[in-house]
């Protein structure tokens, strides 16, 4: 029986002759002129030379039918952000790209935007860097979809690290660490003793065996990472961190200070937004709850009153709870690798290996937002959505 081929169909399958009507015959053909058809049909869908500067400037205006596409796609990007992106794209990329003689898109590839990291770190931290190069990723996966480019060269480009390089004080990087990875409060951090810490089933805890409330009685997920930095400091000492109440509070408001130094924030812009070392526990909140871990995490793994239902999946008696436990866990560090440490499976010390990066943050994003609440600013939202 011959097949009919709809018309709609026919343009299609008569573009190349293949000389054969064997299936197998033109799979090898296909596969053997594979460079050659994906060749001429990029020609086809190539982006006129006048085209790349037009794009690159209106992009992110108000109104842009090329955003407009991204939003009917799902993607998210508030107010304040575009016009970030808007200018950004006009005054610093544009002028990069003319300045080195880039005439088509052909001519952008990982190696220029590594070269482009580069020029914009003489002039701007490392985190607005990655910030940047994410409105720049943006745009090309724009490319890809309509067939102007084959893939999206900001895939390969490393990001600006910012955990590891070296800080002036390890000790400050380390408790920003384990308040924006663990979500602890400050006084259960300063009460860490090396006994608490503890492995189940692979994965590292921190036990917190006294609370004020019953539901403080817990164990926090330790990402194996921080939980090297933290055995490195600890140097066998059962008081990990030996300061009195007062003194420790000094020293979370010093780390938080060098963390701001580290993303770009000034101490006057500290105060203005009312950011503080604790802001780093609703950071791990909001984290959570946008990589869609819900209240479950929260409840489990935060201290706070926690709900019958979930109060019986997670019951820390029974094996069933604890294998519970354990899962949710891994999704926590799953979070953390996408979004703190960079692309899943990138961070060191654990056993998938890579760097620790932050491509798709928000810390930046997050510290600019007043109050650092979840509650507080719905603007937190759009804000973390524009960073994935």
């Amino acid at each position: 029986m011959v097949r009919k081929i709809p018309r709609q169909r026919q343009a299609c399958t008569v573009r190349w002759s293949i000389g054969t009507s064997d299936e197998k015959s033109a799979g090898m053909w296909a596969v053997e002129n594979r460079d050659r058809i994906l060749s001429q049909y990029y020609a086809r869908h190539a982006m006129p030379p006048a085209e790349l500067y037009n794009i690159l400037e209106k992009y992110y205006e108000e109104d842009s039918p090329f955003l407009q596409k991204d939003f009917n796609r799902g993607r998210t990007l508030c107010a304040e952000k575009r016009k970030t992106c808007d200018g950004f794209a006009k005054r610093k990329f544009v002028p990069y790209l003319k300045k080195n003689g880039i005439r088509d898109v052909g001519g952008i590839d990982t190696s220029l935007l590594a070269r482009f990291q580069d020029h914009m770190l003489k002039t701007v931290k490392a985190q607005s860097v990655n910030g940047y190069m994410s409105a720049v990723k943006m745009i090309f996966n724009h490319f890809v979809i309509v067939g102007y480019v084959k893939f999206n060269p900001c895939a390969g480009l490393p990001c600006i690290k910012v955990f590891d390089r070296e800080w002036e004080n390890d000790l400050h990087r380390l408790l920003c660490m384990i308040i924006y990875t663990a979500g602890m409060r400050n006084g259960e951090i300063n009460r860490i003793r090396l006994g608490d810490v503890m492995e189940i089933d692979g994965c590292k805890f921190i036990d917190i065996p006294k609370s004020k409330s019953a539901s403080g009685v817990r164990k926090v997920p330790l990402h194996d990472f921080v939980h090297g930095k933290l055995m490195e400091h600890a140097k066998g000492a059962d008081s990990i961190f030996p300061q009195r109440t007062r003194s420790f509070a000094a020293l979370c408001a010093a780390a938080n200070l060098s963390l701001a130094e580290q993303t770009g924030l000034s101490p006057e812009k500290l105060k203005e937004e009312n950011i503080v070392f604790y802001s780093g526990r609703h950071f791990w909140k909001t984290l959570m709850s946008r990589e869609g871990l819900g209240e479950d995490a929260e409840e489990v793994f935060m201290g706070h009153a926690v709900s019958a239902d979930v109060a019986k999946l997670y019951n820390r008696k029974g094996k069933w709870g604890t294998d519970r436990m354990v899962e949710k866990a891994l999704d926590v560090f799953a979070a953390l690798d996408r979004c703190l440490f960079g692309e899943p499976g990138a961070s060191p010390g654990s056993p998938r290996g890579g760097g620790w990066a932050i491509p798709r943050f928000s810390l930046s994003a997050f510290m600019n937002s007043r109050n650092c609440s979840l509650e507080a600013k719905p603007r937190l939202y759009s804000r973390f959505q524009w960073a994935q």
